[in-house]
Parts: structure tokens; sequence; C-alpha cells
């Protein structure tokens, strides 16, 4: 059976999805700016607004758009 890569997302624990992202946001910002702008634009929301939310928050909201 072939998983597809938004079902790996919506599996993952809370834990490894922060690990992860947190690992983006410090090591690969472009990519992490770039899921920002991403998210942005899916809620028609300005990225700042996204990005000044709480950081647990923000990566529900990443996990939340990768797991579609």
């Amino acid at each position: 059976m072939i998983i597809k890569c938004y079902e790996i997302f919506g599996r993952l624990s809370p834990k490894l999805t922060n690990e992860i992202f947190a690992h983006l946001l410090e090591n690969e910002k472009p990519v992490y700016k770039a899921m920002i702008q991403n998210i942005a634009t899916r809620r028609k929301l300005r990225p700042v607004f996204i990005e000044r939310k709480p950081r647990d928050e923000r990566h529900d909201w990443l996990k939340q758009a990768l797991s579609m």
C-alpha cells in the first residue's frame, strides 16, 4: 500500500510534528516562511497574522494544512 505525504502528516504525533517544524524554523527558514505564506494564501490572511500566533497554534495550523 502506498501512503500519500498528506496521510503521513495526518498520522504524526503532535510532539513529532512540533519537532519537525521547530527544526525547519531553526535551520530552514525559507522553507518555513514558504509554508506560512502558503497557509496565509489558503486562508486569505496575511502571513504576519500567522507568524504572530503562538508557536504551538501555528504548528497546528501547519499540520492541518499539510494533512489535507
